[in-house]
Protein backbone atom coordinates (compact mmCIF):
# COMPACT_ATOMS: atom_id res chain seq x y z
CA UNK A 1 0.00 0.00 0.00
CA UNK A 2 1.44 3.16 -0.84
CA UNK A 3 0.69 7.03 0.10
CA UNK A 4 3.15 9.16 -1.76
CA UNK A 5 6.34 9.90 -1.03
CA UNK A 6 5.92 7.05 1.32
CA UNK A 7 5.34 3.84 1.45
CA UNK A 8 4.20 1.04 3.88
CA UNK A 9 5.18 -2.87 4.58
CA UNK A 10 1.57 -4.58 4.51
CA UNK A 11 0.11 -7.81 5.63
CA UNK A 12 -3.19 -9.11 3.41
CA UNK A 13 -5.49 -11.30 5.05
CA UNK A 14 -6.40 -13.20 2.01
CA UNK A 15 -9.64 -14.80 3.11
CA UNK A 16 -10.84 -11.03 3.79
CA UNK A 17 -9.07 -8.45 2.34
CA UNK A 18 -8.24 -6.66 5.59
CA UNK A 19 -4.80 -4.93 5.88
CA UNK A 20 -2.68 -4.81 8.59
CA UNK A 21 -0.06 -2.14 8.58
CA UNK A 22 3.48 -3.45 9.65
CA UNK A 23 5.38 -0.48 9.27
CA UNK A 24 6.61 2.57 7.45
CA UNK A 25 9.11 1.90 4.43
CA UNK A 26 12.55 3.59 5.59
CA UNK A 27 12.65 4.36 1.86
CA UNK A 28 10.26 5.49 -0.95
CA UNK A 29 9.33 2.15 -3.40
CA UNK A 30 10.19 3.66 -6.53
CA UNK A 31 9.15 2.51 -9.97
CA UNK A 32 7.26 -0.19 -9.53
CA UNK A 33 9.38 -1.83 -12.07
CA UNK A 34 12.67 -1.87 -10.42
CA UNK A 35 11.01 -3.49 -6.95
CA UNK A 36 11.11 -6.44 -5.46
CA UNK A 37 9.43 -8.17 -2.34
CA UNK A 38 10.71 -11.91 -1.30
CA UNK A 39 9.91 -13.85 1.83
CA UNK A 40 12.31 -15.87 4.32
CA UNK A 41 10.30 -19.18 5.35
CA UNK A 42 12.68 -20.35 7.86
CA UNK A 43 12.96 -17.44 9.90
CA UNK A 44 9.53 -16.02 9.20
CA UNK A 45 10.74 -12.45 7.02
CA UNK A 46 9.96 -10.32 5.16
CA UNK A 47 12.17 -8.53 2.38
CA UNK A 48 11.47 -5.30 0.11
CA UNK A 49 13.91 -3.88 -2.19
CA UNK A 50 13.57 -0.59 -4.66
CA UNK A 51 16.81 -1.78 -6.67
CA UNK A 52 19.28 -0.12 -4.41
CA UNK A 53 17.77 -0.32 -1.06
CA UNK A 54 16.83 -3.57 1.08
CA UNK A 55 14.85 -3.59 4.09
CA UNK A 56 13.63 -6.71 6.41
CA UNK A 57 11.04 -7.20 8.44
CA UNK A 58 10.62 -10.06 11.75
CA UNK A 59 6.75 -11.02 10.90
CA UNK A 60 6.97 -12.60 14.71
CA UNK A 61 7.32 -9.42 15.84
CA UNK A 62 6.47 -6.37 12.76
CA UNK A 63 9.88 -5.32 13.69
CA UNK A 64 12.55 -4.05 11.01
CA UNK A 65 15.51 -5.73 11.46
CA UNK A 66 17.63 -4.30 8.51
CA UNK A 67 18.19 -1.61 6.47
CA UNK A 68 21.23 -1.69 4.25
CA UNK A 69 22.12 -0.04 0.60
CA UNK A 70 23.52 -2.84 -2.44
CA UNK A 71 27.25 -2.28 -2.84
CA UNK A 72 26.50 -0.76 -6.20
CA UNK A 73 27.90 2.60 -7.92
CA UNK A 74 25.99 5.95 -6.79
CA UNK A 75 24.53 5.68 -10.23
CA UNK A 76 24.10 3.65 -13.46
CA UNK A 77 23.29 0.16 -11.75
CA UNK A 78 20.33 -2.02 -9.70
CA UNK A 79 19.48 -4.64 -8.27
CA UNK A 80 16.42 -5.91 -9.60
CA UNK A 81 14.21 -8.94 -9.92
CA UNK A 82 14.84 -10.43 -6.51
CA UNK A 83 13.66 -13.97 -6.15
CA UNK A 84 14.78 -15.93 -2.43
CA UNK A 85 16.64 -19.41 -2.60
CA UNK A 86 15.36 -21.38 -0.16
CA UNK A 87 18.05 -23.97 -1.05
CA UNK A 88 20.80 -21.29 0.21
CA UNK A 89 19.12 -18.32 2.01
CA UNK A 90 20.56 -16.08 -0.43
CA UNK A 91 18.87 -14.17 -2.56
CA UNK A 92 19.18 -13.98 -6.27
CA UNK A 93 18.68 -11.33 -9.16
CA UNK A 94 19.70 -9.64 -11.77
CA UNK A 95 22.77 -6.87 -11.31
CA UNK A 96 21.56 -4.48 -13.85
CA UNK A 97 23.82 -1.78 -16.11
CA UNK A 98 21.53 0.70 -17.33
CA UNK A 99 24.32 2.47 -19.74
CA UNK A 100 24.45 -1.16 -20.91
CA UNK A 101 20.78 -2.43 -21.18
CA UNK A 102 22.42 -5.51 -19.67
CA UNK A 103 22.31 -7.51 -16.53
CA UNK A 104 24.36 -9.73 -14.62
CA UNK A 105 22.67 -12.98 -12.87
CA UNK A 106 23.75 -12.12 -9.25
CA UNK A 107 23.61 -13.10 -5.55
CA UNK A 108 23.10 -11.65 -2.87
CA UNK A 109 24.02 -13.01 1.10
CA UNK A 110 21.25 -11.45 3.31
CA UNK A 111 23.62 -11.89 6.16
CA UNK A 112 27.07 -10.77 5.15
CA UNK A 113 25.44 -7.76 2.49
CA UNK A 114 27.75 -8.77 -0.07
CA UNK A 115 26.69 -8.97 -3.72
CA UNK A 116 28.67 -11.55 -5.90
CA UNK A 117 28.14 -11.33 -9.94
CA UNK A 118 27.88 -15.23 -11.39
CA UNK A 119 27.08 -14.63 -15.10
CA UNK A 120 28.78 -11.93 -17.48
CA UNK A 121 26.62 -9.29 -18.96
CA UNK A 122 24.39 -11.29 -20.91
CA UNK A 123 20.92 -10.79 -19.35
CA UNK A 124 18.04 -8.30 -20.41
CA UNK A 125 15.17 -7.44 -18.28
CA UNK A 126 13.01 -9.10 -20.20
CA UNK A 127 10.01 -6.91 -20.78
CA UNK A 128 8.06 -5.53 -18.15
CA UNK A 129 6.37 -7.59 -16.05
CA UNK A 130 7.25 -10.78 -17.37
CA UNK A 131 7.96 -12.83 -14.49
CA UNK A 132 10.66 -14.44 -12.71
CA UNK A 133 11.44 -17.43 -10.34
CA UNK A 134 13.71 -19.84 -8.35
CA UNK A 135 13.81 -23.49 -9.89
CA UNK A 136 14.19 -25.23 -6.59
CA UNK A 137 14.28 -28.65 -7.88
CA UNK A 138 16.96 -27.80 -10.80
CA UNK A 139 18.82 -24.73 -8.86
CA UNK A 140 17.84 -22.45 -12.25
CA UNK A 141 17.11 -18.88 -11.63
CA UNK A 142 14.54 -18.76 -14.47
CA UNK A 143 12.38 -15.75 -16.17
CA UNK A 144 11.14 -14.85 -19.67
CA UNK A 145 13.49 -13.01 -22.12
CA UNK A 146 12.55 -14.04 -25.54
CA UNK A 147 11.89 -17.29 -23.80
CA UNK A 148 11.68 -19.41 -20.84
CA UNK A 149 15.16 -19.14 -19.65
CA UNK A 150 17.02 -20.32 -17.27
CA UNK A 151 20.31 -19.41 -15.20
CA UNK A 152 22.40 -21.72 -12.72
CA UNK A 153 22.83 -20.28 -10.16
CA UNK A 154 26.54 -22.22 -9.33
CA UNK A 155 27.71 -21.04 -12.40
CA UNK A 156 25.29 -18.55 -14.31
CA UNK A 157 25.16 -20.94 -17.65
CA UNK A 158 22.30 -20.95 -19.78
CA UNK A 159 21.08 -24.28 -19.05
CA UNK A 160 17.32 -23.72 -20.37
CA UNK A 161 16.02 -21.89 -23.45
CA UNK A 162 12.67 -22.61 -24.73
CA UNK A 163 10.90 -20.47 -27.04
CA UNK A 164 7.28 -19.80 -25.46
CA UNK A 165 4.93 -20.73 -28.27
CA UNK A 166 1.93 -17.95 -28.03
CA UNK A 167 -1.41 -18.94 -28.38
CA UNK A 168 -2.07 -17.28 -31.53
CA UNK A 169 -2.64 -13.87 -31.34
CA UNK A 170 -2.01 -14.29 -27.20
CA UNK A 171 1.34 -13.33 -25.32
CA UNK A 172 1.97 -15.06 -21.46
CA UNK A 173 3.09 -12.76 -19.19
CA UNK A 174 3.67 -12.75 -15.49
CA UNK A 175 5.48 -15.80 -15.74
CA UNK A 176 5.52 -17.99 -11.40
CA UNK A 177 7.05 -21.30 -10.78
CA UNK A 178 4.73 -23.54 -8.55
CA UNK A 179 7.28 -25.64 -6.20
CA UNK A 180 4.24 -27.68 -5.85
CA UNK A 181 3.94 -29.24 -9.33
CA UNK A 182 7.16 -27.87 -11.08
CA UNK A 183 5.03 -26.49 -13.75
CA UNK A 184 5.23 -22.77 -14.74
CA UNK A 185 1.80 -20.50 -14.63
CA UNK A 186 0.69 -17.15 -15.94
CA UNK A 187 -1.86 -15.20 -17.86
CA UNK A 188 -2.03 -15.14 -21.86
CA UNK A 189 -4.21 -12.36 -23.59
CA UNK A 190 -5.47 -10.93 -26.44
CA UNK A 191 -5.48 -6.75 -26.29
CA UNK A 192 -7.42 -6.53 -29.38
CA UNK A 193 -10.10 -9.34 -27.99
CA UNK A 194 -10.05 -8.04 -24.56
CA UNK A 195 -9.48 -11.40 -23.34
CA UNK A 196 -7.50 -13.24 -21.03
CA UNK A 197 -6.81 -17.07 -20.03
CA UNK A 198 -4.53 -18.40 -17.22
CA UNK A 199 -2.71 -20.44 -18.63
CA UNK A 200 0.39 -22.85 -18.41
CA UNK A 201 3.77 -22.93 -19.95
CA UNK A 202 5.02 -26.65 -21.10
CA UNK A 203 8.83 -26.29 -20.36
CA UNK A 204 10.10 -28.84 -22.63
CA UNK A 205 8.03 -27.75 -25.93
CA UNK A 206 7.46 -23.92 -24.99
CA UNK A 207 3.83 -24.89 -25.71
CA UNK A 208 1.42 -22.10 -24.06
CA UNK A 209 -2.13 -24.08 -22.72
CA UNK A 210 -4.92 -22.64 -21.60
CA UNK A 211 -5.73 -24.12 -18.31
CA UNK A 212 -9.45 -23.69 -18.72
CA UNK A 213 -11.65 -21.24 -21.29
CA UNK A 214 -13.00 -19.11 -18.84
CA UNK A 215 -12.42 -15.60 -19.64
CA UNK A 216 -10.67 -13.37 -16.86
CA UNK A 217 -11.52 -10.18 -19.96
CA UNK A 218 -12.89 -8.05 -16.69
CA UNK A 219 -9.25 -8.02 -15.89
CA UNK A 220 -7.07 -7.17 -18.75
CA UNK A 221 -3.84 -5.99 -17.91
CA UNK A 222 -1.81 -6.16 -14.60
CA UNK A 223 1.31 -3.57 -14.88
CA UNK A 224 4.37 -4.09 -12.83
CA UNK A 225 7.10 -6.95 -12.11
CA UNK A 226 6.00 -7.68 -8.19
CA UNK A 227 2.26 -7.36 -9.08
CA UNK A 228 1.74 -11.33 -9.33
CA UNK A 229 2.41 -14.11 -7.21
CA UNK A 230 1.29 -18.18 -5.85
CA UNK A 231 -0.28 -19.60 -3.06
CA UNK A 232 1.49 -22.99 -4.37
CA UNK A 233 -0.07 -25.19 -1.01
CA UNK A 234 -3.84 -23.26 -1.61
CA UNK A 235 -3.12 -23.74 -5.32
CA UNK A 236 -4.17 -19.89 -5.84
CA UNK A 237 -2.66 -17.97 -8.26
CA UNK A 238 -2.86 -13.94 -7.38
CA UNK A 239 -2.49 -11.10 -9.22
CA UNK A 240 -3.39 -7.19 -9.22
CA UNK A 241 -5.37 -5.43 -11.99
CA UNK A 242 -7.36 -2.57 -10.28
CA UNK A 243 -8.83 -5.44 -7.86
CA UNK A 244 -6.39 -8.30 -6.26
CA UNK A 245 -7.82 -11.46 -8.47
CA UNK A 246 -7.21 -14.66 -7.19
CA UNK A 247 -7.45 -17.42 -9.68
CA UNK A 248 -7.62 -21.51 -9.07
CA UNK A 249 -4.62 -23.19 -10.48
CA UNK A 250 -7.09 -26.41 -11.39
CA UNK A 251 -9.83 -24.58 -12.71
CA UNK A 252 -8.73 -21.09 -14.31
CA UNK A 253 -11.40 -18.96 -12.55
CA UNK A 254 -11.12 -16.17 -11.10
CA UNK A 255 -12.45 -14.12 -8.92
CA UNK A 256 -11.73 -10.17 -7.21
CA UNK A 257 -10.76 -10.12 -3.38
CA UNK A 258 -12.06 -6.44 -2.37
CA UNK A 259 -9.31 -4.88 0.02
CA UNK A 260 -10.31 -2.52 2.28
CA UNK A 261 -7.84 0.30 1.02
CA UNK A 262 -8.04 4.01 2.02
CA UNK A 263 -8.58 6.36 -0.04
CA UNK A 264 -5.86 7.34 -2.42
CA UNK A 265 -3.82 4.20 -2.07
CA UNK A 266 -2.97 0.91 -4.10
CA UNK A 267 -1.39 -2.32 -3.11
CA UNK A 268 1.62 -3.15 -4.75
CA UNK A 269 4.67 -5.48 -4.70
CA UNK A 270 3.35 -8.54 -3.40
CA UNK A 271 4.53 -11.81 -2.32
CA UNK A 272 2.93 -14.57 -0.87
CA UNK A 273 3.88 -15.84 2.65
CA UNK A 274 5.27 -18.95 3.11
CA UNK A 275 7.12 -19.98 0.05
CA UNK A 276 8.29 -23.20 -0.35
CA UNK A 277 11.07 -24.93 1.68
CA UNK A 278 14.35 -26.65 0.28
CA UNK A 279 13.07 -30.11 -0.56
CA UNK A 280 16.96 -30.83 -1.85
CA UNK A 281 18.39 -33.13 1.41
CA UNK A 282 17.20 -36.38 -0.02
CA UNK A 283 18.83 -35.44 -3.76
CA UNK A 284 22.17 -33.66 -2.06
CA UNK A 285 22.50 -36.93 -0.19
CA UNK A 286 22.56 -39.10 -3.16
CA UNK A 287 24.65 -36.71 -5.14
CA UNK A 288 27.46 -36.71 -2.39
CA UNK A 289 27.45 -40.37 -2.22
CA UNK A 290 27.40 -41.01 -6.18
CA UNK A 291 30.70 -38.63 -6.17
CA UNK A 292 32.57 -41.58 -4.22
CA UNK A 293 31.73 -43.73 -7.22
CA UNK A 294 30.72 -41.93 -10.42
CA UNK A 295 33.80 -39.77 -12.02
CA UNK A 296 31.74 -37.96 -14.95
CA UNK A 297 34.13 -35.51 -17.18
CA UNK A 298 34.54 -33.06 -18.85
CA UNK A 299 31.41 -31.56 -17.38
CA UNK A 300 30.75 -28.72 -17.87
CA UNK A 301 30.68 -29.75 -21.38
CA UNK A 302 29.78 -29.47 -25.42
CA UNK A 303 29.86 -32.84 -27.03
CA UNK A 304 30.69 -36.05 -24.76
CA UNK A 305 30.51 -36.81 -21.10
CA UNK A 306 32.96 -39.94 -19.94
CA UNK A 307 31.40 -41.59 -17.47
CA UNK A 308 33.84 -43.69 -14.95
CA UNK A 309 32.50 -45.87 -12.29
CA UNK A 310 33.31 -48.81 -10.25
CA UNK A 311 30.02 -50.91 -9.07
CA UNK A 312 30.18 -53.40 -5.71
CA UNK A 313 27.32 -54.36 -6.56
CA UNK A 314 26.32 -58.54 -7.15
CA UNK A 315 23.48 -57.05 -9.27
CA UNK A 316 23.56 -55.90 -12.69
CA UNK A 317 24.21 -52.13 -12.87
CA UNK A 318 21.87 -49.82 -15.12
CA UNK A 319 23.41 -46.25 -16.54
CA UNK A 320 20.85 -44.12 -17.92
CA UNK A 321 20.26 -39.91 -18.58
CA UNK A 322 17.41 -37.85 -18.24
CA UNK A 323 16.61 -34.45 -19.27
CA UNK A 324 15.70 -31.62 -16.66
CA UNK A 325 12.30 -32.85 -16.60
CA UNK A 326 12.60 -36.31 -15.73
CA UNK A 327 12.52 -37.95 -19.21
CA UNK A 328 14.74 -40.62 -20.05
CA UNK A 329 16.90 -39.94 -23.17
CA UNK A 330 17.40 -42.86 -25.69
CA UNK A 331 21.29 -43.68 -26.50
CA UNK A 332 22.60 -45.94 -29.04
CA UNK A 333 23.76 -49.45 -28.29
CA UNK A 334 27.76 -50.09 -26.58
CA UNK A 335 30.66 -52.32 -27.89
CA UNK A 336 33.30 -53.29 -26.38
CA UNK A 337 36.71 -54.64 -26.76
CA UNK A 338 36.43 -58.94 -25.58
CA UNK A 339 37.60 -59.45 -22.01
CA UNK A 340 37.68 -55.69 -21.40
CA UNK A 341 35.00 -53.80 -19.19
CA UNK A 342 35.52 -50.16 -21.13
CA UNK A 343 33.16 -49.44 -23.61
CA UNK A 344 32.84 -47.28 -26.54
CA UNK A 345 30.83 -44.45 -27.56
CA UNK A 346 27.38 -44.06 -27.71
CA UNK A 347 25.45 -43.15 -30.63
CA UNK A 348 22.03 -41.28 -31.01
CA UNK A 349 19.52 -41.91 -31.05
CA UNK A 350 18.93 -45.98 -31.35
CA UNK A 351 18.43 -47.29 -28.51
CA UNK A 352 19.39 -47.36 -24.10
CA UNK A 353 22.26 -48.00 -22.42
CA UNK A 354 23.20 -51.42 -21.48
CA UNK A 355 23.57 -53.25 -17.79
CA UNK A 356 26.80 -53.79 -16.64
CA UNK A 357 28.44 -56.11 -14.47
CA UNK A 358 30.46 -55.85 -10.92
CA UNK A 359 33.80 -54.15 -11.90
CA UNK A 360 35.07 -50.98 -13.27
CA UNK A 361 33.54 -49.45 -16.72
CA UNK A 362 33.85 -46.28 -18.74
CA UNK A 363 31.05 -45.19 -21.09
CA UNK A 364 31.44 -42.47 -23.51
CA UNK A 365 28.14 -40.80 -24.72
CA UNK A 366 27.73 -38.57 -27.13
CA UNK A 367 25.35 -35.49 -27.03
CA UNK A 368 26.64 -33.26 -29.52
CA UNK A 369 22.63 -32.95 -30.39
CA UNK A 370 21.09 -32.27 -27.22
CA UNK A 371 20.02 -28.64 -26.36
CA UNK A 372 22.62 -26.97 -23.62
CA UNK A 373 20.91 -27.34 -20.59
CA UNK A 374 20.94 -29.56 -17.25
CA UNK A 375 20.96 -33.56 -17.67
CA UNK A 376 21.07 -36.29 -14.86
CA UNK A 377 23.23 -39.66 -15.37
CA UNK A 378 21.39 -41.84 -13.13
CA UNK A 379 22.99 -45.24 -12.17
CA UNK A 380 20.57 -48.08 -10.46
CA UNK A 381 21.67 -51.90 -9.34
CA UNK A 382 18.03 -52.65 -9.17
CA UNK A 383 17.58 -51.34 -5.24
CA UNK A 384 19.66 -48.22 -4.55
CA UNK A 385 20.06 -45.25 -7.37
CA UNK A 386 22.18 -42.84 -7.70
CA UNK A 387 22.35 -39.40 -9.32
CA UNK A 388 24.41 -36.92 -10.93
CA UNK A 389 24.28 -33.65 -12.79
CA UNK A 390 25.82 -33.02 -15.84
CA UNK A 391 25.65 -29.54 -17.99
CA UNK A 392 25.49 -29.12 -21.25
CA UNK A 393 26.70 -25.63 -22.93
Amino acid sequence: MTIPPNAYAVKIDSSNGNILIIDTLPFYFGAVGNSSTFTNPYNNRFYYSNGYNIAGYDLNNFTMISNDTFPLPPIGEAFLNIVFNACDSNAYGIHFNFNLSLGRLAKYNLSTGTLTDISPYVMSLGGFGVGYSIDMVNQLYVYMSGGLKGYDLATGQVVMNTPVQNIPGENIMHIVYDCIDSSFYGTSANSSAGTKYFSKIDPVTGIVMHVSNNNLNTYIWKNGTSLFTIDPFSGIYYYRSGALISVDVQTGIGSPLILNLNPGTSFDNMTYFPQCQCNLNTQVAEVSQVQKQINIYPNPTTDFITIHYKSTSEKETTVSLFNLYGQQLRIGPAFSEPGSNVHGTFALPEGDLPTHQPGKHEIKIDIRNFPAGIYFVKMSDGGNDEVRKVVKY
